[in-house]
């Protein structure tokens, strides 16, 4: 359901939101309640995610089932998100 609030395929942010009520539909029509501004997270952009590899190798460490000065490495994921 789209609320019209995000263009599609735009990544949106927004970072404070607030609220009113008035006495009737009209925009000219008397102000009832209000909520300041408050932080809120609200996005419409998908998180990014990088696959990583890392690998080092030092002349005084010898990895498990290595000589030394071999290299090592290792695999990880980064997601990256907004906040």
């Amino acid at each position: 359901m789209a609320s019209g609030i995000f263009t599609l395929g735009v990544c949106t942010v927004f970072g404070s939101a607030y609220l009113k009520s008035r006495s009737s539909d009209s925009f000219s029509s008397e102000l009832k309640d209000f909520i300041a501004p408050i932080p809120v997270q609200l996005t419409n952009c998908e998180p990014k995610v990088l696959n990583n590899e890392a690998w080092a190798s030092a002349t005084n460490f010898a990895p498990s089932g290595g000589n030394l000065g071999d290299a090592i490495s290792d695999t990880g994921r980064i997601v990256v998100t907004e906040n």
